[in-house]
């Protein structure tokens, strides 16, 4: 392979991996929610407008419950959508010897989670 040769293969690489990326990056930017199939390349804040059109907000309506459950706590929201699960160990030496949380710490976590939505405020 000539020196030619080798200037053109490595152009047509990194022409591919500009393509590659802009791609990627349009996907991110405005793709429809359902669909992995539609790219937008033309008009990314048309989509983007119609995006947030068909999309309905996602909530987690308060309030926030802590549920216990084996070896933990989960906490949900007031449509019982998991939000968080936090998981201990019952005694310090057991958490220490895990490198985990004890059941306690576990449980003040879980609590200090379902607070957000009050620390928080309402929606805007």
């Amino acid at each position: 392979m000539n020196r030619r040769e080798w200037i053109r293969s490595v152009l047509i690489i990194g022409a591919l991996l500009l393509v590659v990326a802009l791609v990627a990056q349009s996907r991110r930017e405005c793709e429809i929610p359902g669909s992995s199939l539609i790219p937008c390349f033309f008009n990314p804040t048309k989509i983007h407008e119609q995006k947030g059109a068909l999309r309905m907000p996602r909530h987690f309506p308060s309030p926030w419950t802590v549920e216990e459950i084996p070896g933990g706590y989960k906490v949900k929201d007031a449509n019982g959508q998991s939000l968080a699960y936090v998981y201990g160990r019952e005694t310090r030496t057991d958490a220490d010897t895990a490198h985990v949380l004890t059941t306690d710490e576990a449980r003040r976590i879980a609590s200090n989670i379902a607070k957000l939505p009050a620390l928080l405020g309402p929606d805007k």
